[in-house]
């Protein structure tokens, strides 16, 4: 954008507006570089902690067992590995946690509480859509409300304040004239999307919550054991904990970040109800420091060992870099990556190169089918010859499918015929080098890098 290319109309991109404000928000207030985006990161661990420590309670093992759940959040970011870092659903996390904290702290001026909480939520909704169902929460615990606010009162508060947000988004792509291309593109790529390749439900059910899937019944026995179900703690945090579990099986990719909101509301709940029973009796509160002792001083130094033994290196971008400094390419040279997230578009990001067309994504080009993907290759090709970019990179791994070499681009004849002809084979990288970068070694993806002739 900041070389002129217009979101949505010239960048074909999925991501809401809410995507584009936080980017901007590390880049002008934290550096454009990596360290920004780690700082970035870092205070969405600090907000996550807040938030934490509000929402527990107002005493002082309350906050104790917020600051170990925020620590739990926190390492299990940092154990999912660096391509986690700055994911939108970490940030939709967070602002989850923070909506729910305010919600129940703020009781005693209902009306605070909800416009606060439905703020957040409409926040959340330009990020990604799939928490949505967290706008009906408060709806639904005010039913429950001894001193139950009229419900007009309470609707015209929630839809008011959960719009605030997307009104602002839309705003701004009508200041960008891009508001009909944004919906194309929810039309056409949105729908590809949906299409890709979806995880089982058992394998969406066993990852959703690792690796703590065993506080969820922790959290279930809990709840049976404390009583008292109506409560507005209970209500809002195991509405929440459902919303964020629907979110991860409607994206249905079962990707590590897509957890996170389901994660992140399903430490709040715990430790809710943990708090709750060691203030009801002896036997509560010994529990409750068992459970506090377990995770201090054993899951959280376990998970803390396992994150150092990840290696500090980026093999493909290092390569690539190299490789692409040696045939010349240089700020004002032009570059298409055939890539999605395995590190082409880091590369050049890192070398000061702007990819020559707003095109970010290859999925769509070699998986599914039908008009839609038609149209997508025509338009992509169509720009591709536009523009000739100097050099074209493809990289050898594709979304959800393992091990595809470069056979993908024979999926697509018209494309693979227009790079044979226009342009030549310079360098070819394969690797079998495996690295850590996270909880399981990886191969690290090979490249091709082509010239035009």
């Amino acid at each position: 954008m900041q070389h002129g290319m217009k979101p949505y109309v010239d960048i074909k991109d999925l991501n809401f507006p809410g995507a584009y404000f936080l980017d901007a928000f590390v880049m002008c207030a934290l550096g454009a570089a990596g360290g920004g985006e780690r700082i970035y990161d870092l205070l969405l661990c600090a907000a996550a902690g807040i938030g934490f420590i509000l929402g527990v309670g107002r005493t002082r093992w309350a906050h104790v067992a917020g600051m170990i759940a925020g620590s739990l959040l926190l390492l299990i970011h940092l154990q999912d590995g660096l391509a986690q870092e700055g994911q939108r659903d970490f940030a939709m996390a967070v602002l989850a946690v923070l909506a729910c904290s305010f919600y129940l702290r703020l009781q005693k001026r209902r009306i605070v509480a909800l416009i606060a909480y439905e703020l957040l939520v409409g926040c959340i909704f330009i990020l990604k859509p799939t928490l949505a169902l967290m706008f009906l929460v408060p709806l639904v615990a005010t039913c429950f409300d001894e001193e139950r606010p009229s419900a007009g009162q309470v609707a015209g508060a929630s839809v008011v304040s959960a719009l605030i947000a997307p009104m602002l988004a839309w705003f701004w792509l009508m200041h960008e004239h891009a508001g009909k291309a944004f919906l194309d593109n929810l039309r056409t790529i949105g729908t590809m999307h949906a299409e890709l390749p979806r995880r089982g439900i058992l394998y969406l059910c066993v990852h959703a919550g690792s690796p703590v899937a065993a506080f969820f019944v922790l959290w279930i026995a809990f709840a049976i054991v404390n009583g008292r179900w109506r409560s507005p703690e209970r209500i809002v945090t195991g509405l929440a904990v459902l919303c964020g579990f629907t979110s991860y099986l409607a994206q249905g990719k079962g990707l590590p970040y897509q957890r996170y909101p389901f994660l992140a509301l399903l430490l709040l709940a715990l430790f809710v109800e943990i708090e709750r029973a060691r203030t009801r009796s002896k036997q509560g509160t010994l529990t409750a420091l068992a459970i506090y002792a377990v995770v201090a001083l054993w899951l959280c130094p376990g998970m803390l060992r396992k994150i150092r033994s990840f290696e500090a290196v980026a093999p493909l971008e290092t390569a690539l870099s190299s490789q692409l400094e040696m045939l010349g390419v240089k700020r004002d040279s032009s570059v298409q990556c055939v890539d999605t997230f395995n590190g082409c578009l880091t590369t050049l990001y890192e070398m000061g190169v702007v990819q020559s067309s707003g095109y970010l994504y290859d999925c769509y080009l070699f998986q599914g089918g039908g008009a839609l993907q038609a149209q997508y290759r025509d338009a992509y090709l169509a720009d591709l010859k536009r523009r000739r970019p100097q050099f074209v990179v493809v990289i050898d791994q594709n979304c959800f499918v393992p091990d595809p070499g470069f056979r993908r681009l024979q999926q697509w004849p018209e494309f693979s015929d227009f790079l044979s002809k226009q342009y030549s084979l310079r360098t070819i990288s394969v690797s079998s080098q495996e690295y850590l970068l996270w909880n399981r070694r990886e191969r690290r993806p090979g490249f091709e890098v082509y010239s035009l002739r």
